[in-house]
């Protein structure tokens, strides 16, 4: 019985840590789409000398960081929750293991 909650919680381990590894992939290549996105419109600021083009262009731009940065926050506040539910998962098959080893359960 022990190997099995043992065997268990070490996957329960390794789903905390794949949860981790997705979320700073995600918010890492989220600052990289908006660092791009910066470059991008300060050499169309150079090219189009701030006219009304490069506001319309600009503010496309903006509006699609902003989107892309709710669907980054969404997706980590969504790896948050699974890795309570990996918290919670750990933290029953623990209280299960303490009882299965109790003296009084004999």
């Amino acid at each position: 019985m022990l190997q099995i909650l043992s065997s268990e919680h070490s996957s329960l381990v390794i789903q905390r840590s794949l949860a981790y590894n997705e979320a700073f992939e995600r918010a890492s290549m989220f600052l990289t789409f908006l660092s791009m996105s910066f470059v991008a419109m300060a050499l169309l600021a150079q090219a189009l000398n701030f006219e009304r083009e490069f506001m319309v262009i600009a503010s496309i731009l903006i509006g699609f960081d902003f989107l892309i940065g709710i669907a980054t926050y969404i997706r980590i506040v969504g790896t948050g929750v699974d890795d309570l539910h990996a918290t919670q998962g750990m933290n029953a098959k623990g209280m299960c293991a303490l009882h299965r080893m109790s003296p009084r359960s004999s």
